[in-house]
């Protein structure tokens, strides 16, 4: 049909209407509002509008506040608030006190809770010190840690994990990561978790 030498059947078809691509773009048969050569039914159109995302972007159809070619729509919003995480926290608009690229309070509502509230004001108990972080009770005045899989050094550090032991550590992070089908979350809930129990096993 384009007469470039090539059989018809060896040409990208990605609609699937017996016609090469670029005969559907040089014919009009199908738009192409990014001049990429792809009919733009074959383009990514994250939110199903009919226009691909980058022309949603470039005509304004949709705000694109972090600059991704991607519309806010589509992006990680986990406060649903209708604006993307990632412009939450560069507009200063949401806290992120334990800078884990997330909203603070996502960290509170994510399965598994990555992060605790154990007194109820909405700060992680990470980013709280002291006695606030229990809820104001005491603590008795030791000052003693109340637990932590990874152990503390002389100089108050962690203790680097062994060979073997980082080998059992990796281990039992995968196992983790399978039996709780963290692959199934979003992305924007998995790192914290997968995070916190790195930590929690001492690989970093």
């Amino acid at each position: 049909m384009n007469t470039n030498g090539v059989p018809d059947e060896c040409e990208p078809d990605c609609n699937t209407n017996n016609t090469p691509d670029s005969y559907d773009v040089t014919t009009a048969a199908s738009e192409d509002c990014n001049s990429n050569g792809v009919p733009d039914e074959c383009d990514r159109d994250c939110n199903s509008n009919g226009t691909p995302d980058y022309c949603d972007v470039r005509d304004l159809y949709s705000a694109d506040c972090n600059t991704n070619l991607r519309p806010d729509e589509c992006d990680d919003d986990c406060n649903t608030n209708g604006t993307p995480d990632a412009c939450d926290l560069a507009a200063q608009s949401s806290p992120d006190c334990n800078t884990n690229r997330l909203p603070d309070e996502c960290d509170l509502i994510l399965p598994f809770m990555p992060s605790e509230d154990v007194n109820s004001n909405g700060t992680p108990d990470e980013c709280e010190e002291g006695e606030s972080a229990q809820g104001g009770g005491d603590s008795g005045g030791s000052g003693e840690s109340q637990g932590g899989e990874s152990e503390e050094s002389d100089a108050g550090g962690p203790v680097p994990l062994t060979d073997e032991q980082r080998r059992e550590a990796l281990s039992d992070l995968l196992n983790w990561i399978r039996d709780n089908d963290l692959r199934s979350l979003p992305h924007w809930q998995q790192y914290p978790l997968f995070d916190k129990k790195a930590r929690e096993l001492g690989l970093w």
